[in-house]
């Protein structure tokens, strides 16, 4: 009976470790703050349901995106989150230390997201 309690809090263990390592990384951008330059492709023949955006980041921006994806979280999913929107999830697959993003996201969060890329004014303490 003991060796069967053991068994089964080494599983539960086992279970619970997996999942805190799977935790999702998140990336938050404020648009009117984080991107220096926005462009979108609405129609695109390979992926007609999907619309991109491609981004040119702040320094900052840039340096909170290194920072978020370390080489500790390779193989983790990070979720895309602009002006509180969540917009895309994707497997972390390497670092990001870039200073430009193009994200792919689905017609019905576009639609959401948009009248907020209009906003053109920072306000730092919305990060």
């Amino acid at each position: 009976m003991a060796l069967l309690r053991l068994i089964i809090l080494s599983g539960s263990l086992l279970v619970a470790t997996s999942t805190l390592a799977a935790s999702p990384v998140q990336i938050r951008f404020d648009s009117a703050c984080d991107f220096s330059k926005l462009s979108l492709i609405l129609k695109d023949q390979l992926n007609p349901d999907s619309v991109q955006l491609n981004v040119e980041l702040q320094p900052q921006a840039a340096q909170r995106l290194a920072a978020t994806t370390s080489s500790n979280d390779i193989g983790k999913t990070l979720v895309t989150v602009i002006n509180g929107i969540p917009v895309n999830s994707a497997t972390l697959r390497t670092e990001l230390k870039v200073t430009a993003l193009s994200i792919m996201t689905d017609g019905p969060t576009a639609q959401k997201l948009f009248p907020s890329l209009l906003n053109k004014i920072c306000v730092s303490s919305r990060k």
